[in-house]
């Protein structure tokens, strides 16, 4: 079966790193894509959903960001199963603040840098992080994140 991997926002595909899938899986990792100007979640999905073969049964696997983008993309697409971690189904599941700041459409107006620094800060307590190279791993994921790209995934809210 085919598997659709998409990561967290400010991250890639080597967050996918320690999973096992069975011999027959091909896994197949959606990379992010710049975001159109106004562009609105539903649409950026459908653009990332491209990749999808439909024709033939395939799952998706989404973390954080990456799985509210896999929900959108189940709304268009028959997958046999979607799966979301550390994630939420719909923007009202998200916490208060979240909603809040996005209402106020106030992500645009975070430095990017300020959110990759809080990633760094908060790594232990956000990701579980617990080993050394975890850390390092996370901490190059974080710094490889383009802060422009970052900001402009944030205008989707």
């Amino acid at each position: 079966m085919n598997v659709y991997l998409i990561s967290g926002l400010g991250a890639d595909r080597r967050i996918f790193g320690k999973l096992k899938f069975p011999e027959n899986t091909v896994i197949n990792h959606i990379d992010w894509i710049p975001p159109q100007p106004k562009e609105k979640l539903a649409n950026y999905a459908q653009r990332l959903s491209e990749i999808i073969d439909p024709s033939k049964p395939f799952a998706i696997i989404g973390v954080s960001f990456g799985g509210m983008i896999a929900v959108e993309i189940a709304k268009v697409l028959s997958p046999v199963v979607t799966i979301i971690i550390s994630s939420s189904l719909k923007s009202s599941h998200l916490p208060i603040s979240y909603q809040l700041a996005g209402k106020l459409n106030l992500l645009p107006l975070i430095p990017a840098s300020l959110l990759k620094s809080s990633n760094k800060l908060t790594q232990n307590y956000f990701f579980g992080i617990k080993t050394a190279v975890e850390k390092k791993l996370l901490s190059k994921i974080v710094n490889d994140t383009d802060a422009q790209f970052l900001n402009g995934l944030l205008g989707l809210f």
